[in-house]
């Protein structure tokens, strides 16, 4: 297994070329942080059972608008709808099971960093979550109709098979005035 820290802007599927391995899972081509390759075949079977059994546990850092002061839990399905354009997904009685943790880390004006853990990885999850909770993902144009000079989504932590890989935040986090620990 390769883990990488993707940057923004680029998409999972480069890393493959650049890498010379196969994908494992993906992130938006926005969101920066974990993404898991590999070499083996033996593995990535093992890695997609633990995916489907919901063994996989993942966790992101985001910048989002507003004060969140307050952990919060969404059990809310998620309906993908794919175009040409792209993917667009809303919570929906008729969608997928998802199921996202946010705690609040720290609050800067009107904005907050907030750690978020997932159990499922449905389409644009966190984002729609978020959004749909009156605190969207700042950069985020699609659901939180926000701009920034990215969307300020990572992802922070991914464990698998017994196995933990951490991406460090970029200096980008720091631009609205958090003062990112170290360690989250």
């Amino acid at each position: 297994v390769l883990a990488v820290n993707k940057p923004p802007f680029m998409s999972s599927e480069n890393l493959e070329k650049i890498y010379k391995f196969g994908l494992l899972n993906r992130l938006d081509k926005e969101t920066s942080g974990v993404v898991l390759l590999y070499k083996n075949e033996e593995f990535r079977e093992a890695a997609i059972a633990e995916f489907k059994n919901l063994r996989v546990k993942k966790s992101y850092i985001a910048i989002v608008k507003g004060i969140v002061s307050e952990e919060m839990k969404f059990d809310e399905p998620i309906l993908t709808i794919k175009t040409r354009s792209g993917a667009f997904s809303k919570i929906s009685p008729n969608g997928k099971s998802a199921f996202s943790e946010v705690y609040p880390l720290m609050v800067s004006g009107k904005k907050s960093l907030v750690k978020v853990r997932i159990e499922t990885g449905r389409t644009h999850q966190i984002r729609v979550h978020l959004a749909n909770a009156g605190f969207g993902v700042i950069g985020d144009e699609k659901y939180a109709k926000s701009r920034a000079k990215r969307m300020f989504l990572h992802s922070y932590e991914t464990e698998i098979l017994g196995l933990k890989f951490k991406a460090p935040l970029g200096k980008s986090f720091n631009e609205f005035g958090f003062e990112i620990p170290k360690d989250l």
